[in-house]
């Protein structure tokens, strides 16, 4: 099950040499020490191999609040319809940044 876990983690990390994303098929277990993973990668585009380092860390994750205040409330009324989601599939579908950058472009 970790090891399933971690392998697709690597779906995110792309290839250094060519930029292609990773699948979890391209990995293969070396080895794991105390929450650190060791796979040899191959890139399905251009072959090349490489060595890619994985530290999960098992700590408890922290409490989240959930509860939405007066004003979030009202903010988050509306309910989501399906031209909410095409656009935002539109918006996501060329975006190749992270979360902070993409709350930060809006």
């Amino acid at each position: 099950m970790e090891e399933r876990f971690v392998k697709s983690i690597l779906s995110n990390q792309k290839c250094p040499h060519c930029g292609q994303h990773y699948e979890p098929t391209d990995a293969e277990l070396l080895g794991h020490r105390d929450g650190v993973w060791f796979f040899i990668v191959c890139c399905p585009s251009c072959k090349t191999l490489g060595l890619t380092i994985a530290a999960i860390n098992k700590a408890k994750a922290p409490e989240l609040d959930t509860e939405l205040t007066e004003g979030e409330k009202d903010k988050f009324s509306t309910p989501v319809n399906c031209n909410d989601v095409i656009d935002m599939h539109i918006l996501l579908q060329g975006f190749s940044g992270d979360l902070s950058s993409l709350f930060s472009a809006g």
